[in-house]
């Protein structure tokens, strides 16, 4: 019995192994990434997702937060990509959702970067949601629905983030 049992205890440790190597590599992803230290983010959140082990749950933060770390370094295709791979995992995803359409502008299509923060908003209408659409609307010369979104920020559910200015962008 005890044959069969030692290569089980192997197995199960090593997975037990690699889950919590792609975990810490998770956690320190997230680190990285509020650093600003956004090539190192990319290189946690990659070998995260290695890691076959991870819950999905993670995985659609680590995707998302490496499509974050690729747009700040310049790399938008690349986030767009890692975006869409979160969503796959988790449709509606907000923060996928936002990561998306902040992406989306990054690359200059503002008509998809609209409808994703619209899909955003229907889930989780953030002031700053708003706050962002009224900036993009206003960008795209439509002015009415700029306001009316500016006025749904300031009016809306109160959202810390919708005060505080993006200095990475």
């Amino acid at each position: 019995m005890l044959k069969w049992l030692l290569p089980l205890f192997l197995i199960v440790a090593a997975a037990d192994r690699a889950t919590a190597a792609g975990y810490d590599d998770f956690v320190k992803g997230q680190k990285a990434l509020v650093d600003l230290d956004f090539p190192h983010a990319v290189d946690l959140f990659g070998s995260a997702l290695a890691d076959s082990g991870l819950a999905a749950s993670y995985r659609v933060i680590a995707y998302t937060g490496r499509a974050d770390a690729y747009r700040y370094s310049g790399k938008c295709d690349l986030g767009l990509a890692d975006a869409d791979k979160a969503l796959a995992l988790a449709p509606g995803d907000p923060a996928a959702t936002i990561s998306r359409a902040e992406i989306q502008i990054c690359l200059g299509q503002y008509d998809l970067a609209l409808e994703s923060y619209s899909a955003a908003m229907a889930i989780t209408p953030l002031s700053a949601l708003y706050r962002e659409r009224s900036k993009l609307l206003l960008a795209l010369g439509r002015g009415p629905e700029a306001l009316a979104d500016a006025e749904q920020a300031v009016q809306g559910p109160l959202d810390c983030r919708a005060w505080v200015p993006h200095s990475v962008t």
